[in-house]
């Protein structure tokens, strides 16, 4: 077959096929055979399958038609330029991500945009947190991560101190209650007291006994 066969290094480390611009993923291996389906079959459906010699150095057979265009050769060589980033970060985990990617562009010169750069560099990180283990949920997640501390969880100091923590966090919730109460009944009583004074001004007016002048002034003093 007249094609162009080249091959990539997948983010599993492995080797795949590369014809005319299309990528391809592995799909099931033979004994003598390798089948291989192209990369977009999720993304757009494609049904373009090919089948190549173990060594992956030959197109024996090819079924099926793409339903995309080919991937440009600058869109190529900047995934493979990625993946040998990637393979570099997490072989030298304190190395800093700029640093990788500059170190790779100095051996093997291409020209990318500052936000690809970005692109790679944050990809880097995401690679590296991958190897971190994951933070614990639960004091059981603990068990292999802190043994240390998973026993003295288990251990009756912690289960004091846990108890100890409880009662002193409800004795607080009650005097928080206690002070809300308090000030309730002082704004009640201030209430009342504002009521009565200002019945008491109402009936003197009435009366006759204070002036409309300092009736309004009576009244207008306990609004604050």
């Amino acid at each position: 077959m007249d094609v162009s066969f080249k091959t990539y290094e997948t983010k599993f480390s492995t080797l795949a096929p590369l014809v005319d611009g299309y990528k391809f993923v592995l799909l099931k291996k033979n004994k003598t055979t390798i089948q291989w389906k192209c990369s977009f079959c999720k993304k757009t459906k494609c049904t373009k399958r090919i089948s190549t010699d173990k060594d992956i150095t030959m197109v024996l057979r090819a079924d099926g038609a793409h339903n995309h265009a080919a991937e440009s050769e600058h869109s190529i060589e900047k995934q493979d330029l990625q993946q040998r980033c990637k393979k570099r970060a997490r072989e030298e985990p304190e190395e800093k991500a700029s640093n990788i990617i500059i170190n790779v562009l100095k051996k093997d010169p291409l020209d990318i945009m500052p936000n690809e750069f970005e692109s790679i560099r944050q990809s880097l990180y995401q690679e590296r947190r991958k190897q971190y283990p994951k933070c614990p949920t639960s004091i059981e997640d603990t068990r292999n991560v802190f043994p240390r501390h998973y026993e003295w969880a288990q251990s009756q100091y912690f289960q004091i101190f846990t108890q100890t923590g409880q009662s002193a966090s409800t004795d607080t919730n009650e005097t928080q209650r206690h002070r809300a109460g308090e000030t309730s009944k002082k704004k009640r009583q201030k209430k009342l007291k504002k009521e009565s004074h200002w019945d008491k001004v109402s009936k003197q007016y009435k009366e006759g006994k204070i002036t409309k002048f300092e009736y309004v002034k009576q009244m207008s003093y306990k609004l604050f």
